[in-house]
């Protein structure tokens, strides 16, 4: 949520980073959400396999969103994709509590709970509805709210 903040810094703003497994409301607010806490060493862990064993690989980037490691492989040669692939399958071998998903020339590792952005949105309105007095049932929170998402790969569109 932090680099999210620091790319886009608009007061009153809810910011959903880590594909929705942090919240963060603006100051004071009551609306603070983090899921899958517990699993953070393990995102940590894999975070320091993916170094270690991706960094021989030409055009490998790993990015660090807090909650979820990203292989971007859009520099990779296609003979090398399946090494990526490769340490990726090991690394989830090892680490049960973790899971696979993929984007445009990006492989995603994440804590393998059903949670996701489309669910962090669903959770975020809910309690927005419910502290303005709104109707926050799963129907009529749809014609009270109308959430602004803004994305840009395949992964985006939980």
């Amino acid at each position: 949520v932090e680099k999210l903040q620091a790319w886009v810094d608009v007061p009153g703003v809810y910011y959903a980073g880590s594909h929705g497994f942090e919240i963060r409301g603006p100051n004071g607010s009551q609306l603070n959400y983090t899921v899958a806490a517990q699993l953070l060493p393990e995102v940590r862990r894999a975070l320091e396999v993916l170094h270690a064993k991706l960094a021989p690989i030409p055009g490998v980037q790993i990015e660090d969103n807090k909650f979820v490691a990203s292989v971007h492989t859009r520099n990779v040669s296609a003979a090398d994709l399946p090494a990526v692939d490769a340490v990726v399958n090991g690394l989830l071998e090892e680490q049960p509590l973790l899971t696979r998903t993929a984007g445009i020339h990006v492989i995603e590792v994440r804590p393998q709970i059903h949670w996701h952005k489309g669910k962090a949105m669903g959770w975020l309105i809910k309690c927005m509805c419910e502290m303005l007095g709104l109707p926050s049932g799963a129907d009529s929170r749809k014609a009270t709210a109308m959430p602004i998402f803004i994305g840009d790969d395949v992964s985006d569109e939980d």
